[in-house]
């Protein structure tokens, strides 16, 4: 768990989408690959943010939870 000024949780950002394109003109990707490779990445990047918040949040409740006894 990631904790920001005053205690407030914090979240991780997902990778900008100017950075993941142009990540795969660097690949050497172009037209549909490029497309591809850009739809592919977000998704993962998508799963991740999602894994992490559902960790993130696990652990502020289990912390709520020691902070009552």
């Amino acid at each position: 768990m990631s904790l920001g000024l005053g205690g407030s949780v914090s979240f991780p950002d997902p990778i900008p989408r100017d950075l993941i394109r142009e990540e795969g003109r660097q690949l050497r990707y172009r037209g549909d690959d490029l497309n591809d490779f850009c739809r592919i990445i977000r998704g993962f990047d998508r799963a991740y943010l999602n894994a992490e918040h559902e960790r993130i949040a696990a652990g502020v409740c289990a912390a709520a939870g020691k902070d009552k006894r």
